[in-house]
């Protein structure tokens, strides 16, 4: 425990607290517990129990994509969550859209909301030679347990999309999205241009990494980087 397990407190007080503060992850999920507290009053000794159950994240479903390819700025897609429970005392449940960037880091697409679906948007370009996303959806339940699940989506660059055509959509999605009021959408638009530079300058690994599930390589390297989470391994 992060606290003391013992407590000098003066006779005659008929309540007090007396917090245990445990170490992060030290209970096993869905595993019972009995704590006892007793009490030692030189004279006699009382104690008291309580049992609690801890708490499992959401029994994990899937996430999927529709379509599951299409090109940067261009093609909207459709993200969705099933299958996913809970038991009923901790529900409901929110869901949590993003993806995995090419350093490893999930970025985040939309903070959790009770809505398993997120329409209409527009993703990064994909990595690798394949154009690979790993898109991310991570779900909670009422008391911030959670479990995530991953899926692929293939987001190609347009080929001959010269600067000057860049610009014109980018101004053209940025306006659409403001005169929405949808921040949302500047914030994918944004995104997406980034990933299009990125990709534009992007050192040529070897192998490819993302395949590989490792994130790329450094600007001085071609060796790739660590693993993508949930994968682990050597280096």
């Amino acid at each position: 425990a992060r606290t003391s397990l013992t407590r000098t407190m003066a006779v005659g007080n008929d309540t007090a607290i007396f917090y245990l503060v445990l170490p992060a992850n030290s209970l096993i999920a869905g595993a019972s517990y009995k704590f006892t507290l007793a009490a030692d009053a030189i004279v006699s000794i009382g104690q008291a129990s309580i049992s609690i159950l801890a708490n499992k994240p959401p029994i994990p479903g899937i996430v999927t994509s529709d379509p599951t390819s299409g090109t940067v700025l261009v093609t909207s897609f459709s993200l969705m969550g099933s299958y996913w429970s809970d038991d009923a005392e901790d529900l409901p449940m929110v869901y949590e859209f993003g993806y995995i960037a090419s350093t490893g880091s999930t970025t985040i697409l939309r903070e959790s909301t009770p809505s398993p679906e997120y329409e209409n948007i527009l993703l990064p370009a994909g990595t690798g030679e394949n154009e690979t996303l790993i898109v991310s959806l991570r779900v909670y339940d009422q008391l911030a347990s959670s479990d995530v699940a991953y899926t692929t989506v293939i987001v190609s660059v347009e080929s001959e999309l010269s600067s000057d055509a860049l610009a014109n959509t980018t101004d053209t999605l940025i306006d659409n999205a403001v005169a929405t009021a949808d921040t949302e959408a500047v914030f994918q638009v944004a995104n997406a241009v980034a990933s299009l530079l990125d990709a534009s300058s992007a050192i040529q690994c070897n192998p490819n990494c993302t395949s590989l599930g490792r994130s790329t390589c450094d600007e001085d390297e071609t060796d790739c980087g660590d693993c993508i989470f949930p994968l682990i391994g050597d280096d």
